[in-house]
């Protein structure tokens, strides 16, 4: 739809590319192989924050600027004063910036997000008039920073379509499993699943860069499952043939025959038709534990640093590092957004929640973390916590005062080390910090973490919550490891995450492990369905031990019967890159 280079914004252009989605829909909306309309594919060319300037520019665009600057600020004056003495007569003297202060860049990224909503939106409500019977999909693009750092926040978009999805071309296992649930999560409930995901070669030119196994495939399908998602798309069955991206992605070889890959997806599908009803009866259960991220952090974390490269960045590695150690620590966990929260609040099932890197606040976000605190919800935050104010102000105090009384304690000073470690006294392993640590003033809280002879965690008792404030990026280390494929040597991160859903009585999954696997639990009638994954590319012979006494185990991909070792026991063999799909009955 006039991709790349023509402006929606002005009025006969888009006339035009109404009449062409009109022709196409009407070509197409009465074919019997139509399931629906993607939309927009990938959000293109939003492809990275930075990409806005290439794209929103356009004179007609800059006057929707102004706009979005007078619905914000509603007087010249607010602005004025707030982006530091300007002296702006009128809105539309504004200038669309290309650098400038955090709040001037804020207001362009927010109206960029505002402007591929609304554009979304209008794509769907011309879609569905001329076909009301088919879905509309949408999805993102091939990795996990293209649905967190980017000029849109994901949880915002999913209101305008009727299925969501995103493409997977990572190779790295923890980022492809932490993609999947972030999708889960942005869905808003609606069916989701990975649009594209390559099924042989990546990335660009001649030469490739990876190819995915048929133990890979096959994972890749079986963990969106595991997350929820109820189908999955293969980029592409032959190899382009044309441009940048040939000879790759194809599932078959270049001249149209198979292979091994071929024949393992082939094979799998037809366990999937063959087990239909386990497949579409399958339930989740609900999660007690959420990690709270915000796009407004992602973009703060941007416009003070633009060209730091994605798997750099402090948020990507945090959230990274907390989504292993929860679940290594057996959590049933989601992940919720700034956006969700401020519409809908905390869901109501959520007992704990975590902000690990939350640095600016947004209108009522405060308020709706305040209300789940005084409702009894257990809360714990991360280092940096609200250091700015919704306008990009400075807070006076860390925390801010408000939240000063939930955590019992204030931020005393901040101190940079390349060599942080956190220690509890009732902890065997010690938690490697990352970049800075604070250290707190205790005023009702009590020292929960030290760093040499510094508190640099507290605990609190606030009425019917515990409240804790964690001083360092503790996530960081993990994540790093995990981004270059290296053992994690430190699991303290997960022993904390123990203990707190310990203190917090939250329950852990009613399985584990030995061995270095991700697990996931659903539910099939009165069945249990265990996805066990295995991220290394090395095989593992690992043991599995439930709550409850076992009757029957099988393989559902391979239909084989799992040997029962104790009454409660399994033990599997997992290859390189595999994952099993266990009906355990009790």
């Amino acid at each position: 739809g006039t991709y790349p280079g023509l402006c929606p914004d002005c009025e006969e252009i888009r006339g035009k590319m109404e009449e062409f989605f009109k022709r196409v829909v009407l070509h197409y909306k009465d074919n019997p192989a139509l399931f629906g309309y993607d939309v927009w594919n990938e959000f293109m060319p939003f492809y990275g924050f930075s990409s806005v300037f290439n794209y929103l520019y356009h004179p007609e665009t800059k006057k929707e600027f102004c706009k979005f600057l007078e619905r914000k600020y509603k007087k010249i004056e607010i602005l004025n004063f707030l982006y530091g003495g300007r002296n702006y007569k009128d809105f539309n003297e504004v200038i669309m910036p290309s650098s400038g202060v955090f709040l001037e860049m804020l207001d362009l990224y927010e109206f960029a997000s505002e402007w591929i909503l609304n554009y979304l939106k209008w794509k769907r409500e011309i879609v569905k008039k001329y076909d009301k019977k088919h879905p509309a999909c949408a999805h993102t693009g091939g990795g996990l920073a293209a649905l967190l750092l980017q000029p849109f926040d994901v949880w915002e978009l999913t209101e305008f379509v009727d299925i969501w999805g995103t493409s997977c071309y990572e190779t790295n296992f923890w980022k492809i499993a932490l993609q999947c649930l972030i999708t889960d999560g942005s869905s808003q409930g609606k069916n989701w699943g990975i649009v594209e995901m390559a099924g042989g070669r990546t990335w660009y030119g001649p030469y490739g860069s990876y190819l995915r196994s048929p133990e890979f495939l096959e994972q890749l399908v079986l963990l969106s499952i595991s997350y929820g998602g109820k189908f999955n798309l293969f980029w592409q069955w032959r190899p382009e043939r044309f441009g940048q991206e040939s000879p790759n992605f194809g599932l078959v070889n270049e001249d149209g025959s198979f292979n091994k890959r071929t024949e393992r997806i082939s094979n799998l599908a037809k366990t999937i038709s063959k087990k239909q009803k386990i497949f579409d009866s399958i339930e989740f259960p609900e999660s007690d534990i959420a990690v709270l991220v915000d796009w407004r952090t992602f973009l703060i974390e941007h416009i003070f640093s633009p060209l730091t490269s994605n798997d750099e960045r402090f948020t990507i590695t945090e959230i990274l590092g907390w989504f292993y150690a929860l679940s290594k620590a057996g959590a049933n966990f989601k992940i919720i957004s700034g956006s969700e929260v401020i519409k809908k609040g905390i869901p109501s099932e959520i007992k704990l929640l975590i902000a690990p890197l939350l640095t600016i606040e947004r209108d009522k976000i405060v308020d709706k973390i305040m209300d789940f605190v005084e409702r009894g919800g257990h809360f714990l935050a991360g280092p940096y916590f609200f250091i700015y104010d919704s306008f990009t102000y400075m807070n006076k105090k860390t925390p801010p005062e408000k939240f000063q009384e939930i955590f019992g304690s204030r931020r005393e000073e901040i101190y940079y080390d390349e060599n942080i470690i956190l220690e509890n006294p009732e902890m065997t392993n010690k938690i490697k910090g990352f970049h800075c640590f604070e250290v707190y003033e205790c005023q009702s809280a009590h020292p929960y973490l030290t760093t040499r002879k510094f508190i640099t965690g507290t605990k609190n008792v606030y009425k019917n919550s515990l409240c804790y404030k964690i001083g360092s990026l503790c996530g960081s280390y993990i994540g790093k490891k995990l981004l270059k494929g290296e053992k994690i040597e430190n699991e303290g991160l997960v022993n904390l995450c123990e203990k707190v859903m310990s203190e917090t009585e939250i329950s852990t999954l009613p399985v584990s492990s030995t061995g270095e696997v991700l697990l996931k639990i659903a539910f099939y009638k009165k069945d249990t369905l265990v996805f066990v994954h295995n991220p290394l590319d090395n095989t593992q012979d690992i043991f599995l031990s439930f709550d409850f006494n076992l009757i029957e185990a099988e393989d559902v991909i391979k239909r084989e019967e799992i040997k029962i070792v104790d009454e409660n026991k399994l033990w599997i063999s997992l290859k390189s890159r595999e994952t099993k799909m266990l009906e355990v009955k009790r």
